[in-house]
C-alpha cells in the first residue's frame, strides 16, 4: 500500500491491503518463499510486526518463514548485528511474549538464537514455560491488590522486587529466550591454565544475536550463578519449614550468609535470579510452577524484609589498606577473602556497623593481640583454613596427620620425583606471591586464646612444622618464633591428648646444632634466640606441674632382686636434656668464645633461662656450668664485648639463686670468675680510657658486685664463718678488687 501524494489517496496495489488490515492480517505483497528468499531478514520483520500491532501472519507466509531452506538462508546470509537488531526491537517492544511465541511455533529458535559450533542441542520445550512465566511477572498487579485478591501474590512480589525498569524487564525476556540452553554441558580450557571460555548460553548470545557485552555478562553471571542461587533458595525453604532441624554450614536464613551471596552474585543478581527462576519453572517435574514462584517470592521477601536487596553495594567498613595494616602484613591476593570476612561480620551486625567508631573499634580488635572478638575469631579462621593451608598443601610433614595428630603407623616415602618440583610449586609461601603468608601466619599465631587453639589445631601444626623443618637458618628461626606463639596458648591437655610433644621436640631440636663456622654466627644468633625459648615453652607444657612420676622398670631377671623404687622427674630430665644439648654443648665447641662474643652472649641468656626453670634441681649440673662460667669472665679477652661479660655474671646470678643449697663446695670456682673478670675491666679501662665500652663495662660492675653479694648471702646461710676475713685478705693483696666486695 503506498499514498499517492498527487491524488491524496492510499492505493493497495495487491487488492487486499484494507481488508488485511480490518482483518489484523500480515502477509507478504509478493510469493512468501520467494520473498523470504530474496530477503531472509524479512521473516523477522514480520514477526516483529505481528508482535507490535498484535496481527496474525498469513498461514502461507508462516509455511514459507518454517521452511529449511528459508531458516538455512537466515541463519548464514544475513549478519548477526541485522538480527540481533530485530530481536531487540521484538523484545522491547509492546509484546515480547508474541514474538518468542512465533518464534517457538515456527521452529525458529535454533534458526535465531544458534550455537554456530553445533556442538550441543539446545531443549526448545523448555523455551515456553520461561516466556510464559515472564509474562505472567510483567504483567502481575501491584502487591496492593494481590493481597485483596486481584491476581497472584507471589508473581506481584516477584515483579516488584525484581523487575524494577524497563532494563531489567528487557533482561528478562533475554534470559527467558537463552533458557533451552541454561543446562548446556561446560566447556572446558583449550589448554592447561588458560582461562575457561563462557558458558555455552552467553556464546549463543554473542553469535547468534550479537547481544552487546553488558547483556552477555549478564547471562554469563546468571549460568555460573544458578546453580548457587537456587541452592541457597532451596536451603532457606527448607530452614523456614524446619527451624528445628541442626544446620550443616551456614545458615540459610542468617543476614551474613544471605547478603555475602547477594555481593557474590553482584549489581545483576536481580536479573541472575530470574534466570535461576525461569529455569526452575522450565524444568519443574512434580512441583507446580505456583509452587516455585510461591518459594521465591518468600525468598526475595525476607532479603527485602532484612534490607539486603542493595547488599552488593555496602561500603566495606575497612579497606584492604586498613586491614593489611592492622595485621600487620603486606598487600596481596589475600585481601579480597580477608575483607570479605570483615563484611560477613558487618552483615551479622549492622548495629556495631552503623556506629560512628565501628571502623576505629573493628581495627583495634584486629591490631590489639589483648582484645578477642568475634571479628578476631573469624578473621583468624580464614586465614588458616584459606590462605595458610592451601599453601602449605605440598609440604605435609611426615610425622603428622592432616588434623595435627602424631602419625602412628608408617608412611611410604614420597617418590624421589616429588621433591624436584620447583621451590615456587613446591613452597609458594617462600616465593613472591605467597610470602605474604608469614606474616599472616605470625598475626593470627599472635591473635589465639586457648579456644582458638583447640579449634584450629589441625590447621596450626602442619604448617608450622614445615618452616621448622626448612634447611634455611632464616625460616627455620622463624618457625621456632611460631612455635614458641602456639605454645604459649596451648592447653598441656592438648598436647598429650595429639601426642605431638615428641615430634615437636624432634623437630626443634636440630636447631641447636647450626653454628659457625658452617652456619654465620649471625644467622646462628637469630636462630638460638628462637628456639630455645621455643624449647623452654614446648617443655612447659609438656610437663606442666613437674611432679615425680615412677620411673620405668629395670630390665630384670626373674631371680634378680627388683631395684628399688625411684621417682623420676621428666621436666628436670628434659631440661637438663636441654642443657646439656644445647647452651653447654654449643659453647664447648666455640671454644674460645671469644672468637664468636655475639652467639656466646646469646647461648648464656638462654643458659641463665634454663637454669633459672630447673631451680634446685640444675644442681647437678654445678660442675659443668660453674667452671664454664669462669673460664668465660676470666678470658682476657672479654671486656672487648661487655655484653658477654653481662651475660655471663647474670648466667652466675641465676646459678645462686637457683642451687645455693649446694654452691658452697664451689665457692672457690664462683670467686675466681668474679675477681678475674672484675681484674680484667680494670685493666681495660686502664689502657683504654674513656673508651666507648666504659658505660656498658659499669653495667658488667655492677653485676659482679650483685653475685658476690648473693654469695655472701649463701655463705651465710649455710653457716660458713671467715668470708669476711677471706675479703679483707684479697683486698689486701691486689688493690684493684675495691669496689667489687661493698654491699
Amino acid at each position: 500500500m503506498f499514498y499517492n501524494l498527487n491524488t491524496l489517496f492510499v492505493e493497495d496495489l495487491t487488492g487486499q491491503g484494507f481488508k488485511d488490515i480490518q482483518q489484523r492480517i500480515i502477509r507478504t505483497p509478493l510469493e512468501p518463499y520467494q520473498t523470504f528468499k530474496d530477503d531472509p531478514l524479512r521473516v523477522l520483520r514480520l514477526i516483529r510486526f505481528a508482535s507490535r500491532l498484535g496481527y496474525t501472519i498469513d498461514s502461507a507466509a508462516e509455511e514459507s518463514m518454517g521452511n529449511s531452506d528459508i531458516k538455512e538462508a537466515l541463519k548464514l546470509k544475513i549478519s548477526r548485528e541485522r538480527v540481533g537488531i530485530e530481536v531487540e526491537k521484538m523484545l522491547k517492544g509492546p509484546d515480547p511474549h508474541r514474538a518468542l511465541a512465533l518464534i517457538d511455533r515456527l521452529e525458529l529458535y535454533e534458526t535465531i538464537f544458534t550455537d554456530f559450533e553445533g556442538k550441543f542441542v539446545p531443549e526448545t520445550e523448555r523455551l515456553r514455560p520461561a516466556y510464559d512465566t515472564v509474562r505472567d511477572i510483567c504483567s502481575a498487579t501491584s502487591q496492593a491488590d494481590a493481597d485483596l485478591g486481584l491476581g497472584s501474590h507471589a508473581e506481584a512480589v516477584i515483579n516488584e522486587i525484581l523487575i524494577r525498569s524497563d532494563d531489567e524487564k528487557y533482561l528478562a525476556w533475554q534470559l527467558a529466550a537463552l533458557v533451552p540452553w541454561a543446562d548446556a554441558p561446560t566447556l572446558e580450557p583449550t589448554k592447561p591454565g588458560a582461562k575457561a571460555p563462557p558458558p555455552v548460553a552467553s556464546s549463543v548470545a554473542r553469535a547468534g544475536i550479537d547481544a552487546t557485552n553488558k547483556v552477555c555478562a549478564v547471562v554469563t553471571a546468571a549460568v555460573n550463578h544458578m546453580s548457587d542461587i537456587t541452592n541457597l533458595k532451596d536451603r532457606f525453604c527448607d530452614r523456614k519449614r524446619f527451624p528445628h532441624r541442626r544446620v550443616d554450614g551456614e545458615d540459610a536464613t542468617a543476614r551474613d550468609t544471605l547478603g555475602m551471596a547477594v555481593r557474590r552474585w553482584g549489581a545483576t543478581w536481580r536479573s541472575q535470579a530470574m534466570f535461576a527462576l525461569l529455569c526452575e519453572v522450565s524444568a519443574a517435574g512434580n512441583e507446580s510452577r505456583e509452587d516455585i514462584l510461591e518459594s521465591y517470592s518468600v525468598f526475595f521477601s525476607y532479603l527485602q524484609s532484612l534490607d539486603l536487596l542493595e547488599a552488593y553495594a555496602f561500603k566495606p567498613l575497612l579497606d584492604g589498606k586498613s586491614l593489611a595494616t592492622a595485621l600487620s602484613a603486606p598487600t596481596g591476593p589475600w585481601m579480597k577473602n580477608a575483607l570479605d570476612v570483615v563484611m560477613a561480620w558487618q552483615l551479622r551486625h549492622p548495629e556495631k556497623a552503623a556506629s560512628p567508631s565501628a571502623k576505629d573499634e573493628a581495627i583495634e580488635e584486629v591490631k590489639n593481640s589483648r582484645v578477642q572478638g568475634e571479628l578476631k575469631a573469624r578473621l583468624v579462621a580464614h586465614v588458616l583454613s584459606l590462605t595458610i593451608r592451601p599453601l602449605f598443601a605440598k609440604t605435609q610433614h611426615p610425622a603428622i596427620t592432616s588434623r595435627g595428630r602424631a602419625v602412628t603407623t608408617a608412611v611410604l616415602a614420597k617418590p624421589y620425583a616429588a621433591n624436584l618440583e620447583a621451590e615456587e610449586v613446591l613452597r609458594p609461601w617462600k616465593t613472591g606471591d605467597g610470602a605474604f603468608a608469614l606474616d599472616l601466619l605470625r598475626w593470627a599465631l599472635r591473635n589465639l586464646d586457648a579456644t582458638l587453639v583447640e579449634l584450629h589445631w589441625g590447621l596450626l601444626i602442619p604448617p608450622l612444622l614445615t618452616i621448622v623443618d626448612d634447611t634455611d637458618p632464616e625460616y627455620k628461626a622463624i618457625g621456632c618464633e611460631f612455635v614458641a606463639l602456639l605454645l604459649a596458648v596451648t592447653p598441656p591437655a592438648l598436647l598429650a591428648r595429639t601426642g605431638l610433644g615428641e615430634v615437636i621436640h624432634d623437630a626443634l631440636m636440630p636447631a641447636l646444632a647450626y653454628l659457625p663456622s658452617l652456619t654465620p654466627e649471625p644467622a646462628a644468633v637469630v636462630l638460638a634466640n628462637a628456639a630455645y625459648p621455643a624449647l623452654l615453652a614446648l617443655i612447659r607444657v609438656r610437663f606442666p606441674t613437674g611432679e615425680a612420676v615412677p620411673a620405668p622398670p629395670f630390665a630384670t631377671t626373674s631371680k634378680a632382686k627388683p631395684p628399688p623404687f625411684r621417682l623420676h622427674d621428666p621436666r628436670t630430665a628434659a631440661l637438663s636434656a636441654l642443657l646439656r644439648a644445647g647452651p653447654l654443648a654449643a659453647l664447648a665447641h666455640l671454644a674460645p668464645t671469644s672468637n664468636h662474643p655475639a652467639l656466646t652472649t646469646a647461648l648464656l641468656t638462654h643458659l641463665a633461662s634454663i637454669v633459672r626453670e630447673m631451680g634446685v634441681r640444675a644442681v647437678p649440673h654445678l660442675q659443668h656450668v660453674l667452671p664454664l662460667l669462669s673460664s668465660i669472665l676470666t678470658d682476657p679477652f672479654g671486656p672487648a664485648h661487655p655484653p658477654g661479660l653481662l651475660a655471663a655474671a647474670r648466667a652466675l646470678q641465676a646459678v645462686l639463686l637457683s642451687a645455693w643449697p649446694r654452691v658452697g663446695p664451689w665457692r672457690g670456682e664462683v670467686v675466681k670468675g668474679v675477681l678475674g673478670c672484675w681484674v680484667g675491666i680494670v685493666v681495660w679501662q686502664r689502657e683504654h680510657a674513656e673508651g666507648p665500652r666504659s658505660g656498658e663495662l659499669e653495667r658488667v660492675r655492677a653485676e659482679l658486685r650483685t653475685a658476690v653479694g648473693m654469695l655472701r648471702a649463701v655463705v651465710v646461710a649455710d653457716g660458713e664463718g671467715g668470708f669476711e676475713g677471706e675479703v679483707q685478705a684479697l683486698l689486701a693483696a691486689d688493690p684493684r678488687l675495691r669496689g667489687l666486695f661493698e654491699a
